[in-house]
């Protein structure tokens, strides 16, 4: 074999080396990526179950968007934390006794999986819409006319 052969074999194994280090640098990358995606999902999930969780208020008519929104996160939940058994468990124990007090825990269970840390006074602190019952809406000849005109 001559030199330039050999040296044409090294260069395509240098290559083939350098190809499959990318490769693999590419793989490493994607599933970071994915991880911080993930996470970023799951607090997002919890911020949306601790801001809509006053649909469980028995003084509170929820719409079906309000419903739909907090049934949607609950199901994505059971998703996303599926593989923390710790999680799973205050997610049962929400399951049997529905309760803000339930839901809050199960919530910050989640939180402190992720490394965060959802304290009492920052729960306390999350504004949420007041208590309010079916609204009748009932228009009277004389508001008829009045609403008339201020459209006009």
């Amino acid at each position: 074999m001559d030199l330039q052969t050999i040296m044409t074999g090294i260069s395509v194994l240098i290559a083939l080396w350098a190809l499959f280090e990318a490769r693999e640098a590419r793989k490493a990358a994607d599933l970071n990526l994915e991880k911080d995606e993930i996470r970023r999902r799951k607090v997002e999930i919890i911020y949306s179950l601790l801001g809509s969780r006053y649909v469980l208020s028995s003084h509170y008519f929820p719409s079906s968007s309000e419903v739909k929104a907090f049934n949607t996160s609950m199901a994505l939940f059971t998703v996303f934390f599926a593989s923390h058994p710790e999680v799973v468990r205050a997610y049962d124990t929400f399951l049997t006794a529905k309760s803000d007090e339930n839901l809050t825990r199960m919530l910050k269970v989640a939180a402190s999986s992720l490394g965060l840390d959802l304290l009492d006074s920052t729960v306390s602190r999350v504004v949420t819409v007041n208590a309010r019952g079916p609204v009748a809406f009932q228009l009277t000849p004389a508001s008829m006319s009045q609403t008339e005109a201020t459209l006009k």
